[in-house]
């Protein structure tokens, strides 16, 4: 995936992975798409580009009708969000979006698949039991099973989504993969950086995307500032999400194995003898 991911990553304090900026394109009709896997800081990186005040965002967070390519068409500096394991996301659409749109950016939210995994698992519960989903879904019990469908939905699904957006349209300059722990830890810089790649100003408003975040429920997870503990929770298996997982460590090595080389292809390590508690 090099010289498709900005920045530096969290876990490699050295490493710097940059883009080489194009000439500014001649249309004054500029589109930006934010996608990722859910949990990955979607959310985040769509508040700090709709911080600029420069794109006109769809009025709700998800565009579900992208793929139909009817809003991008008809607005005019035309932003949302879409994540790509919405229902919504229809890859065989995809291609023809970008080559109707030769205008069209997509940011991709990257973040570390083993923390990804363990938000997205827990956020799947109901709300009565600290998630996000309805009361009225169908209750699964997570076991070895569950797991293992969670590491090949990701394997063969999300995965190959999202490197294939961050190769492809990569090398045209028009897809480019920013990690949400540099945005937490460094959120003047990465801000800075997605203003330069997308071609506009920098506000300082866009360092500061937690207050303009329209989930209510997330934006209640957040008080003054960007929250660091969302880095790396998966040193901390046993307690995170009010101990959900403390009496799962079996499952939650096997979601890590599973994940390993997902992190490793990502420039993302899974330290196991920090999980070992």
């Amino acid at each position: 995936m090099k010289g498709q991911i900005f920045f530096e990553s969290s876990n490699d304090k050295d490493q710097y992975i940059k883009f080489t900026p194009t000439i500014r394109p001649t249309w004054e009709d500029k589109k930006v798409l934010i996608t990722g896997i859910g949990r990955c800081g979607t959310n985040l990186f769509t508040e700090v580009v709709r911080a600029s005040k420069q794109f006109d965002f769809t009025y709700l967070v998800e565009d579900r009708i992208f793929c139909s390519g009817l809003l991008v068409l008809s607005m005019k500096n035309y932003g949302t969000k879409l994540a790509c394991d919405s229902p919504y996301f229809r890859v065989d659409y995809f291609d023809k979006i970008m080559e109707r749109f030769p205008n069209l950016k997509v940011l991709v939210s990257i973040r570390h698949p083993l923390d990804a995994a363990l938000a997205s698992i827990y956020r799947g519960l109901p709300i009565s039991m600290g998630g996000d989903a309805k009361e009225n879904i169908v209750d699964t019990e997570i076991n070895d099973a569950f797991i293992d469908a969670v590491i090949q939905e990701w394997k063969k699904k999300y995965v190959p989504i999202i490197n294939y957006i961050l190769v492809k349209y990569g090398e045209e300059n028009r897809s480019l993969g920013f990690k949400m722990e540099d945005l937490i830890m460094k959120p003047e810089a990465v801000a800075a950086g997605v203003a330069s790649w997308l071609e506009i100003s920098y506000t300082e408003e866009m360092s500061e995307p937690w207050k303009f975040i329209r989930h209510k429920r997330q934006l209640s997870r957040y008080e003054k500032k960007l929250d660091k503990m969302q880095i790396d929770i998966y040193k901390r298996w046993n307690e995170i999400y009010d101990g959900f997982y403390k009496d799962k460590k079996d499952l939650v090595f096997r979601l890590a194995d599973g994940m390993e080389e997902i992190a490793k292809n990502w420039s993302y390590i899974i330290d196991k003898k920090a999980m070992d508690i």
